[in-house]
């Protein structure tokens, strides 16, 4: 289980990371 929440955390912080970016820029 620590190891699927880990690799879970890092995909969402990627995400997060990558979708947060481009919607501030399509937002403006």
């Amino acid at each position: 289980t620590i190891a699927v929440q880990s690799i879970s955390s890092k995909e969402g912080n990627l995400n997060l990371k990558i979708s947060v970016p481009q919607g501030y820029h399509f937002s403006k």
